[in-house]
């Protein structure tokens, strides 16, 4: 299983003043992505699972690029889903 992590930049860049301007495409991600899918990897995107929590909230801290307690708690929730609905681990998030 691969799973491809966001940065700061790429889910709330717009949201920094004078911020370049982000690729529409992530191209890395896309090459990973790829790469996975070729070697039967499952492949977790969380860019696209977080993409609509950003709306309403900073999944980041302010002045670093690593996430925040409720950054934590939503990749927490998406990869326990993820990882449940590919029966890798059980409803106690037990490895099967």
């Amino acid at each position: 299983m691969v799973i491809i992590a966001p940065s700061d930049s790429r889910l709330h860049g717009a949201e920094f003043e004078d911020f370049p301007r982000l690729s529409e495409k992530p191209h890395f991600d896309m090459f990973v992505e790829r790469l996975a899918g070729q070697s039967g990897l499952g492949v977790a995107n969380l860019e696209k699972l977080l993409r609509p929590l950003t709306a309403n909230e900073l999944l980041y801290f302010r002045d670093d690029d690593h996430w925040n307690e409720r950054g934590h708690a939503a990749v927490a929730d998406i990869l326990g889903r993820f990882l449940k609905s590919r029966h890798i681990i059980n409803s106690d998030r037990k490895a099967l």
